[in-house]
């Protein structure tokens, strides 16, 4: 198990993943940055179990007001992505089962910290697929520090489209407490369905 200053790179080596959490996820009031909101609008971000994290953050839960505040804060690091991340290791693999893409990098939060990440995205005849995995290290932002890990996917097929945001966060600073993060939503031809959680409350406490 990793800690919470380790982070998984992956391998140069590209390798199929074949556990693909179809836990999706679209609705108002949540953000994944600037690069991420044309996926956001077509509800199409879906989210992957990644092999390392940094573990469930130990303490008491956010209330609602820590809750507001720290999700709030995780929005404004996440409009910050692209902008200002440095890449590192990365691998491009183009043959006849399609074209797939890894990379890692690390970004300096707004108030301090780093926020690192892996992207993993593949592209064949029969699924179009984005993976992120976010790792806060004592990430500041309008008064909140975050620490704690964020898993998101996009799976898109010709049927279906599903999308996630998952995994444990801690707030200090202007927040307090631990938050788990589960958001989902697939839609398909003939139907949706959609669960949201943000350190237990859904939309309309936080956003209502």
């Amino acid at each position: 198990m990793k800690t919470s200053n380790d982070f998984c790179a992956p391998t140069t080596t590209h390798h199929r993943r074949e556990n693909v959490a179809r836990i999706p996820w679209c609705g108002p009031g949540l953000t994944l940055g600037s690069m991420l909101r044309p996926v956001l609008a077509l509800c199409t971000l879906t989210a992957l179990t990644f092999g390392c994290h940094a573990g469930e953050p130990v303490g008491e839960p956010a209330d609602l007001d820590s809750a507001r505040a720290g999700w709030h804060s995780v929005e404004l690091v996440m409009d910050e992505i692209g902008v200002d991340v440095q890449w590192g290791s990365s691998s491009v693999t183009v043959d006849d089962n399609g074209s797939f893409a890894m990379a890692t990098g690390t970004m300096p939060c707004p108030e301090g910290g780093i926020l690192k990440l892996v992207t993993d995205t593949q592209v064949t005849d029969y699924i179009s697929a984005a993976y992120l995995e976010l790792e806060f290290d004592g990430c500041g932002a309008d008064g909140v520090v975050i620490d704690g890990h964020l898993e998101t996917a996009t799976e898109v097929t010709d049927t279906k489209s599903s999308s996630s945001i998952a995994g444990h966060l801690s707030f200090s600073g202007d927040a307090h407490g631990t938050c788990e993060i589960d958001i989902e939503t697939i839609v398909t031809d003939d139907s949706a369905s959609s669960h949201a959680s943000v350190c237990g409350f859904g939309y309309d406490a936080l956003f209502g």
